[in-house]
Parts: C-alpha cells; structure tokens; sequence
C-alpha cells in the first residue's frame, strides 16, 4: 500500500476506500506530511477551517475525521499483503493523532530521497541519474496536496514544487551532458521557461541546447529575452553563469 499526496491525497491501492472529502484529506495530508510526528488536533482545526471561523464544535469534527481517516486505512489495508516493513495505522495521542508507516511508502518522501541522491551523483553517473530523476518524476500525477488550503499544506506543497524544478533542471542537464536528442530538450526546455520566467538554469539549459543544434542566433536571442524580463520586472541583470554562455555563444558565432 502507498500513500499519494504528489497530486490528489489518495491511498493505493484504494479498492473502493477512496478517502473522499476535502476535510478527511486534510487529516490524512497533515498527517503524512508530518509521518512519524504527533499532530494536535488545534493544528488539525487549523488546516480545515483556513478559510473561515471554525464552528463550536470543530474539535468534534476534527475527531471525526481523524476517526474516519483511520477506518479508511485500516479498510484498504485487509486483504493486501502488507509490504514495506508492515501495516501503517493512527494512534490517539493525548493530545492529536500520530500516522506511523514506512517512509517509502509515501511518493513525497521517495521523490525527495530521490532528488536528493541525484542532486550528490557525481557527473560518471549520468545515466544512472537520468533513470532515476525520470522514476522520480514519474510519481507527479498533478499538484502537490492537490485542492487543500490549508497554510501548512500550502507551505508543503510549494517545498514539493521546488524539488520538483530541481529534479527537472537537473534531468536536462544531465540529458544534455550525455547527448540525448538537443532538438527535443530545446522543445521542452522552450515550455518550461515560458511557465517558470525567472528559472535561470532552465534559460542557460535552453541557450546550450539551441546551441548544440547550432542555432546560435536563436540561443542569443534567448538570453536577450531573459535579460528583458529581470530588468523589466525586478531591476536586475542574469547571473555570472548564464552571462558566460552568452558569452561562448558569441564567439563561437563569429
């Protein structure tokens, strides 16, 4: 059994023990976001009720969804063979819950280890890398903590986000050192700098890529436009990196 919270909340395999509801999601995303750690149930209350005042009787609710949280697990769990040092469950703390399970069940903390041990990789390990960061990537199916508010949550989540740019900034670049197909990565890269404008490695990453296509025009091109962004919106010049690409660029289109 493993835990999803790289997208929408969910256990898998669910065999109909969806966890169904933004509150009970909320339950189980604090939970799994603090695997191993008591959660109180102020903080519970907290992450439901983000947007407005929570009701009189918001610790009984909390309670319940805790309750039903852990009905779900306990559900999803029979009949499948337990794997991955044993069966998760919740325990009442005196004063929260506490979600105990393997961490490698839980494809944030896979994708982080992951990101993490390719991020140390040193360059004679490229393919192995690759292999890996795409295994990693693969386990996105939509927005970290998908559709919670809560502030903690959030919080979470853009952490996630930001290991998720790592891990592709770092797939292009290993892809491009081990000379897979540049045409394709100058595609790619093209998308990604139009999401995400102020990402300079992934305008360096594109730059080199056009540049190994020997459109060298395009890749100065490229640089300018960054240029015009940072002074445009944040009153600054690129990094001493990408400045040095362009510079190679240059030269070499002499």
């Amino acid at each position: 059994m493993r835990f999803r919270i790289l997208g929408s909340v969910r256990i898998e395999p669910d065999s109909g023990h969806a966890i169904a509801g933004r509150r009970k999601q909320t339950v189980l995303a604090m939970l799994l976001v603090n695997l191993g750690q008591a959660v109180s149930t102020d903080r519970l209350i907290d992450a439901i009720w983000t947007d407005t005042p929570p009701p009189a009787t918001a610790r009984e609710q909390a309670q319940n969804c805790a309750a039903a949280v852990r009905r779900t697990l306990l559900q999803a769990q029979n009949g499948h063979a337990c794997q991955h040092g044993g069966r998760a469950k919740i325990t009442t703390e005196r004063h929260g819950y506490r979600l105990t399970a393997d961490p490698e069940t839980v494809d944030a903390v896979r994708f982080e280890r992951i990101v993490q041990g390719c991020l140390d990789a040193p360059v004679g390990r490229d393919q192995e890398v690759v292999a890996s960061l795409r295994a990693g990537l693969d386990l996105w199916t939509g927005t970290a903590l998908a559709g919670l508010r809560s502030l903690e949550l959030q919080a979470e989540a853009a952490r996630m986000e930001e290991l998720k740019l790592l891990a592709i900034e770092e797939l292009a670049g290993r892809e491009l050192r081990l000379g897979h197909s540049p045409a394709m990565s100058a595609a790619n890269l093209l998308a990604l700098t139009k999401l995400y404008p102020y990402r300079e490695r992934l305008w360096l990453l594109h730059m080199e890529a056009l540049r190994r296509c020997g459109r060298l025009t395009e890749a100065l091109a490229r640089f300018r436009e960054f240029r015009s962004i940072l002074v445009a919106d944040h009153g600054i010049e690129p990094g001493p990196e990408i400045r040095a690409k362009e510079r190679e660029i240059l030269r070499q289109n002499r």
